[in-house]
């Protein structure tokens, strides 16, 4: 498994025409940064505690073009919007690591590196960081 994105991702595009998910309602296009994006597809993220599902939240990708290859959808430099509906009270700290870990997975992947720790994979993340910017 690449990381959690990818799947997310691969999960959202399986779902391309949902307009409404477990309740939660989304536009088929929005504008970013001037550019009008549409709505590829949504998906349900749940985990399970102790033997028992539990729905966290809808997630909503929006892109310049619809795509089912999330490879392409992640590399691509094109303007991206996802956008989360929680469905359940959830710490931000805890939450904000999950995302970090993610980022910095997918920024190794792209610059293809194998880091040893989370600490290298950090380093890693923010010299590419300040390369980009």
């Amino acid at each position: 498994m690449k990381n959690v994105l990818v799947i997310c991702c691969l999960s959202l595009s399986l779902n391309a025409s949902a307009r409404e998910l477990n309740d939660v309602k989304m536009d088929d296009q929005v504008q970013v940064s001037g550019k009008n994006l549409v709505l590829n597809g949504m998906g349900l993220r749940k985990v399970s505690k102790f033997g028992i599902p539990i729905k966290v939240y809808v997630g909503g990708l929006y892109l310049e073009k619809k795509s089912s290859d999330s490879d392409a959808v992640i590399k691509s430099v094109e303007v991206k919007r996802f956008v989360m509906e929680m469905l359940q009270n959830v710490d931000r700290e805890p939450m904000m690591d999950a995302f970090e870990r993610v980022l910095l997975k997918i920024v190794c992947t792209l610059v293809n590196k194998k880091p040893r720790s989370f600490q290298n994979l950090r380093r890693i993340y923010h010299l590419c960081v300040n390369v980009i910017v």
